[in-house]
């Protein structure tokens, strides 16, 4: 029997989780050797540059930790660790750093300290090396209990950074990732490239017990450090080839959209869409929407992601806040090749316990 496929894959994706073991650094260490098994999926540029490669895993606790004894910090018994990864234009750092920490203050969120990411620039391609962002974290804290959880309000205040950095679009920031529970590494290098370039990933005190990694080869769009992968929930293989209409719905959708969990704050959590990211950013923006309103994770995906020859009605019944909430992302025969869980998705179904 013959098989006729006309999808092509493109980027190398994939997940690893261990189940009912505490953190460890040999968990980093097997992400990272899956991740460099992908190097022959990924695209290169001529001077050795990359297409982009990355991990996404738990925040790596206890290397914070021992950062913040040797800087004499101490955390209050209920206050909770968060990191915001961001890359900067190596012309604004100031000014960025100093945008970031006025939100951080209007949201009574504690900035202890700004880290820089330790890097190996020697190792990039002669383009990625000239367009290097700053790498830097802002190792952040809660301050009290605030109306939503600790992540749902950092998603909040993230949104709400976002608005600004629109409006500051020169500085060019762009956030990685927000969280009290993970935390993203990437860049424009291929996959094998990928813990030489980020020491931080070598160090033993980088424990996690899961991750997901992503090795691009780009098809529609230019390579950029921002367009490296995974992005905060995800990691993407595929396009979507109803992306305009994607864009009206929900751009559509947007301006009566309604939240019993949000109420007014949802205005703070617009706009849906942007139609200068690429069709996984967008995709990642709605992901994130939809999680954020406590509905099952993985009739999220399904939603995202129908099968071939279902519609949107057919989950109306069981998702009907979501689906007169947005539009779907629509699956045409196996066009979107794989939406690799999240990790949230792993914490919700209970196959890793949350400390």
């Amino acid at each position: 029997m013959t098989f006729h496929f006309e999808e092509k894959d493109s980027c190398g994706v994939g997940f690893i989780a261990s189940r009912g073991v505490p953190r460890t650094h040999g968990m980093t260490l097997k992400i990272l050797e899956c991740l460099s098994n992908l190097d022959h999926r990924g695209a290169k540029f001529a001077d050795g540059t990359g297409d982009g490669a990355g991990v996404l895993t738990e925040i790596p606790f206890e290397l914070i930790e021992a950062e913040l004894v040797e800087r004499g910090i101490t955390l209050g018994e209920k206050e909770k660790l968060g990191l915001i990864s961001c890359f900067f234009d190596p012309k604004n750092i100031t000014e960025s750093i100093e945008l970031i920490d006025n939100k951080l203050e209007e949201f009574d969120i504690k900035l202890l300290y700004w880290r820089k990411v330790p890097t190996d620039k020697e190792i990039l391609g002669t383009m990625a090396k000239n367009s290097k962002p700053g790498i830097y974290q802002a190792v952040i804290c809660s301050t009290k209990e605030y109306e939503y959880s600790f992540e749902k309000y950092l998603y909040l205040f993230r949104k709400s950074l976002e608005t600004d950095l629109e409006k500051n679009e020169f500085l060019n920031i762009h956030i990685n990732s927000c969280s009290s529970k993970t935390v993203v590494y990437k860049g424009l290098f291929t996959a094998t490239q990928t813990a030489d370039f980020y020491w931080d990933l070598r160090n033993p005190l980088y424990k996690t017990r899961y991750g997901v990694f992503h090795q691009r080869f780009s098809t529609n769009t230019s390579s950029t450090w921002d367009k490296a992968q995974p992005f905060r929930m995800l990691a993407h293989n595929g396009e979507i080839n109803t992306i305009r209409a994607n864009y009206s719905w929900m751009k559509a959708r947007e301006v009566d959209a309604s939240s019993n969990i949000w109420k007014d704050d949802i205005e703070r959590l617009k706009p849906f869409i942007n139609e200068s990211l690429s069709d996984s950013g967008n995709l990642i923006m709605q992901q994130t929407y939809l999680f954020n309103l406590e509905e099952n994770s993985l009739m999220l995906k399904r939603c995202l992601f129908l099968q071939h020859g279902k519609t949107t009605r057919d989950f109306r019944k069981t998702s009907n806040h979501i689906i007169n909430t947005m539009h779907s992302y629509q699956n045409h025969g196996t066009v979107l090749q794989l939406l690799l869980l999240l990790m949230e998705t792993i914490l919700l179904q209970g196959w890793i316990e949350v400390d």
